[in-house]
C-alpha cells in the first residue's frame, strides 16, 4: 500500500509540474493574464484533493473491496461539490478575468479527476492481483 501511495504522489508531482509549466505559457503568451498565486493555490488544491481521495480510496479497497463502488462515487461526488463551491467563491469575489479562470479551472478539474481516476484502476487491479 505505502508503495502504491508513494507511486501515485511521484506521477501525481510530475503531472502538477508538467502542467504549471504548460498551464503558466498558455496564459502569460496567449491570453496575456498574469500567472497569479490564485493559479498556483489551485495546483495545491486539486494535488491535495486527489491525493486525500487516493488514500482514502486505496485504504478502502484494502479494507472493504465490497463496498468500493460506493465509496468511490461518494469521494467524487464530495470532490465536485467542493471544486464548485471553490470556483462560485473565488467567481464572486471579484477577480479581472473570470471567464479565463473558469475554463482553467474546468480543465484542470478534468485533468486532475482522469487522472486519479485512471490511478485508482491502476491500484484496484494491483491490489487485486495480490490477493
Amino acid at each position: 500500500m505505502i508503495s502504491s501511495i508513494l507511486n501515485f504522489l511521484l506521477r501525481s508531482a510530475v503531472l502538477v509540474l508538467f502542467l504549471i509549466s504548460v498551464n503558466y505559457f498558455v496564459l502569460e503568451e496567449f491570453f496575456k493574464t498574469d500567472f497569479t498565486a490564485l493559479y498556483y493555490g489551485i495546483y495545491i488544491y486539486f494535488y491535495m484533493m486527489i491525493t486525500i481521495i487516493h488514500v482514502f480510496m486505496v485504504r478502502a479497497l484494502k479494507k472493504r473491496p465490497q463496498q468500493y463502488i460506493i465509496v468511490f462515487m461518494s469521494s467524487m461526488g464530495i470532490k465536485i461539490f467542493l471544486s464548485l463551491i471553490v470556483l462560485v467563491v473565488i467567481m464572486y469575489s471579484g477577480l479581472d478575468k473570470t471567464k479565463t479562470f473558469a475554463i482553467n479551472f474546468l480543465i484542470l478539474y478534468l485533468l486532475f479527476s482522469s487522472f486519479s481516476i485512471y490511478q485508482m484502476l491502476r491500484a484496484q487491479q494491483h491490489i487485486n492481483k495480490d490477493e
